[in-house]
């Protein structure tokens, strides 16, 4: 589902994955977790569910005021929530289309988004040792974050009063790209096998 949405209809039956990563624990303590279902439905179609949750750990709140913190932590998260159809055409030939809803907030701020990923895998050869595929991930529109946090009172210190000020932040376009592979397997026999691929990717 992540790398081609067109390989989830190889799925057998059912398949289910789950993964933990603690990485830079003594560091930055952050937390990488993935689940994923895949879900024969017949004989050519697969559908797959899959959820992404990235927590950075905790970190100390600071404003201009305190810079040194002390007044709290917060918590920024990343989240993916991913839906996907996949579905052999032939026996050499598979598609697939994948919706993701993305998130990303930090403690007073929060963004979220929608986008599409797609792919086509081919394969080809008397062993069906010829493989071609094309991956199309993250096409969607900009994304931009709202929240409290942009929100700021400004004291005037010769009257006293509070002036309320909402900033305007700019949107940003989701990482999409294009990838395109290939390989060929030459087959010795049955325990030897030597593989050539090659690929490219073209970043938005």
């Amino acid at each position: 589902m992540f790398v081609n949405v067109a390989g989830l209809s190889y799925a057998d039956k059912t398949e289910i994955m789950f993964s933990n990563t603690n990485w830079l624990s003594k560091l930055a303590d952050i937390q990488l977790n993935n689940f994923g279902l895949a879900q024969r439905v017949g004989e050519t179609s697969v559908i797959g569910i899959s959820f992404m949750s990235m927590n950075f750990g905790e970190i100390p709140i600071t404003t201009t005021e305190l810079p040194e913190g002390g007044i709290g932590t917060f918590a920024p998260r990343f989240n993916n929530i991913n839906l996907a159809y996949s579905r052999q055409f032939s026996s050499s030939i598979s598609g697939g289309i994948n919706v993701k809803m993305i998130t990303q907030s930090i403690s007073n701020a929060k963004a979220s988004g929608v986008a599409f990923d797609a792919g086509v895998r081919y394969i080809t050869g008397e062993n069906e040792n010829i493989k071609f595929a094309i991956s199309l991930k993250n096409v969607g529109g900009p994304m931009a974050f709202s929240g409290d946090g942009l929100n700021l009172d400004i004291i005037n210190s010769s009257t006293g009063n509070t002036i309320a000020m909402a900033q305007r932040v700019s949107d940003f376009e989701l990482p999409s790209l294009l990838s395109i592979g290939a390989s060929y397997d030459f087959l010795f026999n049955e325990n030897n096998t030597l593989t050539v691929a090659a690929a490219f990717t073209s970043n938005s």
